[in-house]
């Protein structure tokens, strides 16, 4: 499945400054807002519908603002993302149009 959510670029940016800056000092969890409003963002809009569907694994593919973010430390106030599923990072993902394979 793939969403969109609304949010402000310079809100998205400010918040993974945050958490990116947190998770460099995790004894001072300062990571916990800036990771709950990530998570806020990019998973729980449709956390009932990943439960409803039996969802295990989750595939990111993230732009330039979110490719730094350690996806497995967003965090929904209870738990880490990578407690409750298994994570797939990609940099990029397109499609091309398949051609069958040339048998020599």
């Amino acid at each position: 499945m793939r969403r969109r959510v609304d949010v402000r670029a310079d809100d998205l940016a400010a918040a993974v400054a945050a958490f990116r800056e947190g998770v460099r000092r995790p004894a001072l969890r300062s990571y916990y807002a800036p990771a709950q409003q990530l998570y806020g963002w990019l998973v729980a809009p449709y956390a009932d519908e990943l439960a409803a569907q039996n969802v295990d694994t989750l595939v990111f593919v993230p732009d330039a603002k979110l490719r730094t973010v350690p996806m497995a430390a967003l965090h929904d106030g209870k738990s880490f993302l990578i407690e409750r599923y298994a994570l797939a990072i990609t940099p990029g993902f397109s499609l091309i149009d398949p051609e069958p394979l040339d048998p020599q």
